[in-house]
């Protein structure tokens, strides 16, 4: 029974597995399953406290971001069940007229995250998906975008903006309350501030994290 839970765990967290080794892996996961026990017969969320109990248990100081490479991986793995949506159609803003726009709100899909880490760990996944050695990682503040269109799942690092500006319209803001927010950080023009969250706007479309919009009375 522990040798089935190893291997689906190894396949959940495969960058993990290549970065400390098979057999440090294995040490590892059988410290985890003695510590938490599955109290589930579903094994869809067996690796959920791995990121904790990597925290809790320091396998290695070189390795100061393992707990945020085991979330990272965590995240993608959790995009795989997440519910489908239509994604939005971008022509249909065509049609708002321009005194509405101030109130249009949008609703994301279900397959998108946000994930703040504090190590820039999703290199290390990056460079073991492409086989090649993983980079030295120094501690930075970072947001990443995880997100599932049809069979794939992706994942972008956002800048403190547009981290800011998709966290609050997840949070339900309208379009013209992103704008003044970020005439207040920074831009004395509210159409420049308007241009810079249509430039995100754009490319959240692009990428399909919108499923729909409706206009706030």
């Amino acid at each position: 029974y522990f040798f089935r839970l190893l291997e689906i765990l190894r396949e959940d967290f495969p960058s993990i597995v290549t970065v400390i080794g098979d057999g440090r892996f294995h040490n590892l996961i059988t410290d985890y399953i003695w510590k938490y026990p599955p109290d589930n017969p579903s094994v869809q969320h067996l690796g959920a406290c791995l990121p904790s109990f990597l925290e809790e248990n320091k396998i290695d100081e070189a390795y100061p971001w393992l707990p945020d490479l085991a979330r990272f991986e965590l995240e993608r793995n959790d995009m795989i069940v997440a519910a489908d949506a239509l994604l939005l159609d971008g022509t249909r803003l065509v049609t708002i007229p321009p005194e509405s726009w101030a109130l249009l709100k949008f609703k994301p899909v279900h397959a998108l995250k946000l994930l703040d880490l504090s190590y820039p760990a999703h290199l290390v996944w990056e460079a073991v998906h492409n086989e090649e050695e993983p980079p030295t990682l120094e501690k930075k503040p970072t947001t990443l975008a995880i997100w599932r269109r049809e069979f794939y799942v992706f994942h972008c690092e956002l800048n403190a903006g547009e981290a800011l500006a998709i966290r609050k319209l997840c949070n339900g803001a309208s379009f013209g309350e992103l704008c003044e927010l970020f005439q207040k950080e920074g831009s004395d023009d509210i159409n420049e501030a308007a241009q810079t969250i249509l430039s995100y706007l754009t490319g959240w479309l692009k990428n399909g994290w919108l499923s729909d919009f409706s206009i706030s009375q």
